[in-house]
């Protein structure tokens, strides 16, 4: 309930102004961190203790978070997640889209396994505001995602490096297509997100990379990028 109402003031109007978006985006990703921490949730039994017969009553009344707990609200928050990205990573204030960042900093720091299945579109929308138009959600965004390298907590994050490498196989796929059709800001985003999953992939990226059908892909859209454009150059004729 909580979540679901925070997502809804992350997603309203923007006239309300963007201190309630950013305390409510603090607020949505300081709860979930903590309700779904991988620390906390390895620590609780898979099956619910048993109470006596006179603590019936609140035993029916208590949530056991084990594995299928955990896998329903996971998918739960999942849309909520989504919602949430969509708005803030658009918002035409650069305080909310620097609290984004900070969002998928703490839930994947905090909840890599057990949200996995979010951070297909929480990385990318990450990745995508490296080249954002505000110099401090730049230098946060970039220091995040190096952290995240060096860390190396997608390469031994099995699960969450099959997630990237799935969105890289597809955006590998599409570059050759979206070279051709988007004008330079979109290539420039376009070719930002493929370094951002190359560096987060690390050694991983040869899951990827050991494909000749996307390895060729990927060099026929990089030599296109490099090609000169001489549609409109004409020959300027001596009077």
């Amino acid at each position: 309930g909580i979540s679901i109402t925070l997502s809804r003031v992350i997603a309203g109007d923007i006239k309300q102004g963007h201190k309630t978006t950013v305390s409510a985006i603090r607020l949505f990703y300081l709860i979930v961190g903590l309700v779904m921490a991988d620390e906390q949730l390895a620590r609780i039994p898979k099956s619910k203790e048993k109470l006596l017969v006179e603590h019936s009553r609140i035993s029916e009344l208590m949530i056991h978070r084990g594995p299928d707990w955990t896998k329903s609200t996971a998918e739960k928050l999942s849309l909520l997640l989504h919602k949430v990205v969509e708005s803030s990573s658009v918002h035409p204030h650069w305080k909310v889209r620097l609290e984004l960042v900070e969002l998928v900093h703490h839930l994947l720091r905090s909840c890599s396994q057990s949200l996995v299945g979010s951070f297909s579109h929480l990385l990318k929308a990450l990745v995508g505001l490296v080249n954002d138009e505000n110099s401090q959600v730049q230098s946060r965004c970039n220091k995040v995602l190096q952290g995240i390298a060096e860390q190396r907590i997608v390469a031994q994050n099995r699960a969450l490096a099959d997630v990237l490498s799935e969105n890289l196989h597809s955006l590998a796929t599409a570059l050759p297509r979206l070279m051709n059709s988007q004008d330079d800001v979109g290539k420039v985003s376009t070719l930002s997100l493929l370094l951002g999953y190359l560096k987060l992939l690390g050694p991983k990226v040869n899951i990827v990379l050991h494909s000749v059908s996307h390895l060729q892909r990927v060099s026929k859209a990089l030599v296109q990028v490099l090609e000169l454009d001489v549609t409109d150059v004409r020959i300027v004729e001596a009077r």
